[in-house]
């Protein structure tokens, strides 16, 4: 009984200081704000801000492709600030915590999708945005907000359609 307890006790102290440790490394990464975002706003967000082109990528921190993409992606984003619409599908708040940790100085609002991928599929169809299969998926919006491509692109072609010449 005492030995059932204390595996209690221990699990429970391991949950708690794990999660002290998500929320202080999102208080202490500087320049990345990561936030939980339901795919209504998202949506609604996207339609409230027109005037520029933009591109949105749908990524996640256990995608090998989308990891290999990221450092450019924030390249195009500090070339151009505003014309990257960031969002993760990551399930595990630690898991994307630690992977924006091991990013340098990330320049956009990290957002992770509050609800099912298909609920974001579902807002973005505001967009005629098509269901992906797979992601890195990419979404590039003209100026009035409608999709013109959308699939997994080089970041250089991302970068050409936003105008931003890359080195």
């Amino acid at each position: 009984m005492i030995l059932k307890l204390m595996m209690v006790i221990t699990l429970f102290m391991a949950v708690f200081i794990s999660s002290i440790a998500v929320q202080a490394a999102d208080k202490h990464k500087q320049g990345v704000e990561i936030h939980r975002v339901s795919p209504y706003r998202i949506a609604r967000d996207i339609r409230d801000i027109k005037g520029k082109k933009r591109a949105i990528v749908l990524y996640a921190s256990w995608c090998p492709n989308c990891v290999q993409k990221m450092p450019q992606i924030i390249d195009i984003e500090r070339a151009r600030a505003g014309s990257i619409i960031a969002i993760s599908v990551d399930e595990s708040r630690q898991d994307f915590t630690r992977y924006m940790n091991k990013l340098d100085d990330v320049p956009f609002k990290a957002i992770v999708i509050d609800g099912p991928e298909w609920k974001l599929a579902k807002e973005l169809k505001r967009f005629d945005v098509e269901v992906w299969e797979a992601i890195p998926h990419i979404i590039l919006l003209d100026e009035n907000n409608k999709t013109v491509e959308q699939g997994n692109f080089s970041t250089k072609y991302i970068a050409g359609f936003l105008g931003i010449p890359l080195s």
